[in-house]
This record gives C-alpha cells, sequence and structure tokens, in this order.
C-alpha cells in the first residue's frame, strides 16, 4: 500500500436518510488517496483534531464516485457510508490532489471500467501502462489529445492520432471542432460528455483549452 497524494480539507456529512443525529462537520481533516494494486485505490480520511480518527475509507469502485467541484469555492463530493461526504480542499494542495486522482481515475477506467471506453478494452496490461504513462505526461496540458485514432460521434470523420481530444474525466474521444460547435449551441451551464450513456461533466479547463488552441 502507498499514498499517492494527500490534502488538508474540511469536511459535511449529509446522510442519505433522514437528518444525521451525530456530529458531521469536520473542521480539519486529511484526505489520502491511498493505492494498493494497480487500478485499486481507496478515498481515506482522517479527523486531525480528534486524535486522527477514521472519519471514512472509501474504495474507488466507479469513474463516477468523485465529483469534482468546478471551482475552488466549491466542495468535492463522494458517497460513502450511506450518505455524501463534502470535501473543501486547502487550496495550496487542492490542485496537485485533482491531477493525481484523475490520473488514477483514468487507470481504474482503462483496468477495471471496460465498458466505458470500448477501445482500451482490447489493451492488455502492458499496453495499459503505456496509455496510463502517455495520461501522465498530459497532465499539465488544457486537455488529452486522443491516443488512438477514432471516428468522432457527432461528425462521423476520422480523427487522427493526436488531432482530437479525450475527456479527463471519462476518455472518451470527440474531435475539437464538435465540441466547439457543442459550446456554442448549448444553453446549458454545465456540459456534459456527449457519448450515450455518459454523465461526466466536461471539465472546464477543457473548454478553454479547445477555445485558445482553435482561435490561434
Amino acid at each position: 500500500m502507498s499514498i499517492e497524494v494527500y490534502s488538508e480539507c474540511r469536511i459535511k456529512f449529509t446522510p442519505a436518510n433522514g437528518p444525521d443525529k451525530g456530529h458531521n462537520h469536520f473542521d480539519r481533516c486529511l484526505v489520502e488517496l491511498r493505492q494498493y494494486d494497480m487500478g485499486d485505490y481507496a478515498l481515506k480520511v482522517i479527523d486531525l483534531k480528534n486524535r486522527k480518527s477514521e472519519i471514512f475509507h472509501c474504495p474507488l469502485i466507479r469513474r463516477d464516485q468523485y465529483i469534482f467541484a468546478s471551482s475552488v469555492e466549491q466542495p468535492d463530493s463522494i458517497n460513502a457510508n450511506g450518505g455524501t461526504y463534502q470535501l473543501w480542499l486547502n487550496d495550496k494542495s487542492r490542485g496537485r490532489f485533482h491531477e493525481i486522482l484523475q490520473i488514477c481515475l483514468n487507470e481504474f477506467i482503462t483496468l477495471k471500467d471496460k465498458d466505458a471506453c470500448p477501445a482500451l478494452s482490447r489493451l492488455d496490461q502492458q499496453k495499459s501502462k503505456a496509455v496510463l504513462d502517455e495520461l501522465s505526461n498530459q497532465v499539465n496540458k488544457p486537455y488529452y489529445q486522443n491516443i488512438d485514432e477514432f471516428e468522432c460521434i457527432t461528425c462521423y470523420e476520422k480523427i487522427a492520432q493526436g488531432e482530437g481530444m479525450s475527456f479527463r474525466g471519462c476518455l472518451h474521444p470527440l474531435c475539437k471542432q464538435c465540441l466547439l460547435k457543442i459550446i456554442e449551441t448549448s444553453t446549458e451551464p454545465l456540459l456534459k460528455c456527449p457519448h450515450d450513456d455518459c454523465t461526466m461533466l466536461i471539465d472546464e479547463r477543457e473548454l478553454r483549452g479547445v477555445r485558445v488552441v482553435q482561435n490561434q
């Protein structure tokens, strides 16, 4: 077991059914992303004010289990232990925590959630590791470039390797021109991946990045 990344935070717990009869606000906590094996991760939160007692330990079993907030002022959230935990991460460690957690979730998608990305389901473990290494190299870019050629689900054009993009939250590919059209025509404040049955929201960083690149 290894700790991949951690961040101080404050937490609020909202139970799924009925009011919480116990203490549900934690002002000074530490959230840790722990790796147990390839693609096997869990989040552990301890209460730094209460003898480092464990608040929750939650294995990551679905790619949409952890919800990234769209701004620093808003909390991340995760469903666990019969309710929802909202996490306000420390401003200084928030960016790094998000970057590492996103890479680990992408690894989880590659190795376990094969239905989310059929192209990756055909990869053996060695190729999967190469994909993850490539994604890690792109972590500071505004969006992931597509690793393989694909047919865009919107315009049906063949998009060459590196000419399109893959969304960070689900790795579904799309051509950049089609994403720009979605941005221009949508009246919704938040945009989700256009692939069928995908509920992942498109990151604001990706939306800005595509606009900037296409306008250069």
